[in-house]
């Protein structure tokens, strides 16, 4: 893969156009049009991949009508053509990948890591129709973080709440306690939104502190 392939058409005597022909389901073809007395005509396929591959051949005309086809050729393009990175989870998960040219390391970017992610990955080759064995596993370890955060209010003897989205006006999905430290376990991108405290006495559950600055979780 990756290398130039030069096919010859020999061209009979009065061709006026020389097409080489590739069996596709849609057809394919390259055009030339021999200058003056040309016996030999050459096309050069470049940075060949699996997908050039196929069966060629080449079509004379003379004054626009097809006046000859000539015998057919199987082009063969070995090496890889395809990668797949396997993750063993229950219901065994894979991405694959086609390699361009002569590549010979390929990358996969996992986004957004989180514990779904983690376990075990191998990698497997196609060559040919025909997939090889199985890599040496390696093991993606995910670590979580937990965050804290503190809710500071100037008076004393307060119930704390810290809401997560929303807007100052109306605030959502809010935690409650007594006591300013919230803490959020595996942080993760689910996150990722804004927070604002607020303060209500404990004797007046009613009178509350205006919301605070918004903090913005960016995971």
């Amino acid at each position: 893969t990756g290398s130039a392939v030069t096919i010859f058409c020999r061209t009979p005597p009065g061709v006026t156009r020389v097409c080489l022909n590739r069996f596709v389901p849609n057809g394919k073809w390259f055009d030339c049009t021999p200058q003056g007395a040309q016996e030999v005509f050459e096309f050069s396929l470049q940075n060949m991949t699996h997908t050039n591959a196929g069966v060629y051949y080449c079509e004379y005309s003379k004054e626009g009508e097809l006046t000859q086809i000539s015998d057919s050729l199987e082009l063969v393009v070995t090496g890889v053509t395809r990668v797949r990175l396997t993750h063993y989870v229950p219901d065994r998960k894979w991405f694959d990948r086609t390699p361009q040219e002569a590549q010979e390391v390929f990358e996969f970017h996992l986004q957004v890591t989180t514990q779904d992610n983690a376990g075990v990955y191998s990698c497997s080759y196609s060559k040919g129709g025909e997939w090889s064995q199985n890599s040496d596993k390696v093991e993606l370890v995910v670590t979580e973080r937990n965050v804290t955060l503190r809710c500071y209010l100037p008076y004393s003897s307060a119930i704390f709440l810290l809401c997560r989205g929303g807007n100052a006006s109306f605030p959502k999905n809010c935690s409650q306690q007594d006591h300013n430290t919230f803490l959020i376990p595996s942080v993760s991108p689910r996150h990722r939104t804004t927070y604002r405290c607020f303060g209500c006495l404990k004797e007046k559950s009613l009178l509350c502190s205006l919301p605070s600055d918004s903090l913005e979780f960016s995971i």
